[in-house]
Formats: C-alpha cells, structure tokens, sequence
C-alpha cells in the first residue's frame, strides 16, 4: 500500500506553482514583477495619467493664483564720509564705511530701527521686522531696504521710513559720541521707493506650481494605474 508523503506533495508545488487563471482567455496567468508593470507600454493609462496630470496642474495654478496680493518696495541708501575720503591717499576709508553699511544692514531689524520706525507707521514692531530686509551689496556702498506690504503705497513707505530712520539713527549716535558735523558719515537716500513691484500672486511662480504638480500628478497615476492594470495586461 503506498504510503502518502506530504513532503512529497511540498516539493511538487514549489516546482509547478499554480498560476492565477486569467478570466479573459481562461489559461494559468504569469507571475510579473514591478518593472514589467511600469514598463509595459498602456496608451490608456497614458491617456487617463495625462487627464490627471493637467487637473493637477490646473490645481497648482488655482493655488498659486489665490495668494494674498503683496507689493515690494525697495529704497537705495548710499554711505558716505566726504571729508575723510576727499583726504584719504588710500582705501581705508572705503574699507571702514563698507563695515559700518553691514553694521547697519543688522540694525534695520532691530528695535533700534523697528521701535522708531513702527512709532511713525502707525503699526508695531512686529510687522516692520517681518516685512523689512536690508541688503548690503558687497561690491558698493549701497544699503538697500526692501519692504513688503499688501498695497503698493504701504510698501513704498514703510521702505522709506525704514531707510530714513536708519539715516537719522547713524547721525544721532555720531552726535552723542561728539563726533563734529563735518566729520561724520552719513547715509544718503540715492533712490526712494516708489512704484512698488506686485511680487504676488505672480503668474511665473503659479507656472511653477502648475507644472510641479502636473508632473507629479502624472508619474503618480501613470504607475497607479499600471499597477492596477497589470494583472490584465499581463496575465
């Protein structure tokens, strides 16, 4: 009498595994791997990732669009020390009024600017640091002041308060050190603000956003739907 191994039974299914039948031509399907999945060619999924890639863009494009409206304000200052550098023979002068620009480029958002400044804005400190950034240019002795504001008159003279206060601020602390008048530096504004630039919502970074995430949204649903369709394209 034979005798059953189950054992036996063990090895037979590892070395003839049973496919899954395929339902559309009712013969074992095949094993697939991710790979064969995403790059085997589907012009359906192509179709439908694109539809879903170019709502994903509109999407991105609405979201860019729907930022709050901010305007940029910008004020050129220029640094200077006239009789010192009119007596100089050499570069030190510029070297010292190139240091004191970056001394008052940290300033800017300081309560020694801010405090004054929010005073004749009618606003508070707060808002002047959050909105404020003083750029000093390595190559000149300019001092440029960029404001932020949600109208393009507020952006304008904050930038120019800002800058003015800065000015007033490097005189008074020269006078309560007795520096005389005709020896002190002093800042110049070279460009007020005036005009300010509409930073958004902008159309090139709703671009941007638009395409990021039609890019995104296609490779999403192209592999997504290559995955859900493999075991019928490839059974």
């Amino acid at each position: 009498m034979a005798v059953h191994d189950p054992h036996h039974d063990d090895d037979t299914a590892v070395l003839r595994p049973e496919f899954p039948v395929n339902e559309r031509s009712g013969r074992p399907g095949r094993r697939w791997t991710l790979w064969q999945a995403l790059r085997t060619f589907s012009f359906r999924n192509i179709v439908f990732a694109l539809i879903l890639g170019v709502l994903a863009a509109a999407g991105g494009a609405a979201i860019g669009l729907k930022q709050p409206t901010l305007y940029s304000g910008k004020a050129i200052m220029l640094i200077d020390q006239p009789r010192l550098v009119a007596n100089s023979t050499d570069e030190g002068p510029i070297r010292k009024l190139a240091l004191l620009r970056l001394k008052y480029a940290e300033l800017a958002d300081t309560p020694a600017i801010t405090g004054p400044a929010s005073a004749q804005l009618g606003t508070t400190e707060v808002q002047v640091r959050d909105h404020v950034m003083a750029i000093a240019n390595p190559q000149t002795l300019l001092l440029e002041i960029d404001a932020t504001n949600s109208t393009l008159s507020g952006a304008d003279r904050t930038a120019n308060t800002v800058a003015q206060t800065v000015a007033t601020y490097a005189d008074q602390e020269q006078a309560r050190q007795g520096v005389p008048q005709l020896d002190r530096y002093g800042f110049t504004i070279v460009q007020p603000a005036s005009l300010a630039a509409k930073t958004q919502p902008s159309t090139h970074r709703a671009l941007q956003a638009a395409l990021a995430l039609g890019l995104i949204g296609f490779g999403l649903a192209y592999v997504v739907l290559q995955m859900i369709t493999a075991p019928v394209r490839l059974g």
